[in-house]
């Protein structure tokens, strides 16, 4: 469900769906997406853990925010960090 919503916002945003992959980057200079479409892929997340698994997902933390350079870099990076939080719940 949350890599499908995730997936029908990249496709909104422009991406084809060969393009959508776990090496998508999300920051840094080879992002493929500005950093307001990152804080709505973070919503997205934010959404699902709260109703699907009634996490609080504080993802503008000084936590998450330190961890943002390797948690947030990649797609791939982004839902193997969403995995952890359900798994650590």
């Amino acid at each position: 469900m949350l890599e499908q919503q995730i997936h029908e916002f990249l496709l909104d945003f422009g991406f084809s769906s060969d393009e959508i992959n776990d090496d998508i980057m999300l920051i840094g200079d080879d992002a493929k997406i500005k950093s307001r479409d990152l804080v709505e892929i973070l919503l997205i997340i934010e959404d699902y853990l709260d109703d699907e698994h009634g996490i609080e997902f504080d993802w503008a933390s000084s936590n998450a925010m330190s961890n943002a350079s390797s948690n947030y870099r990649t797609l791939g990076s982004l839902k193997k960090y969403v995995q952890e939080i359900i798994k650590s719940e």
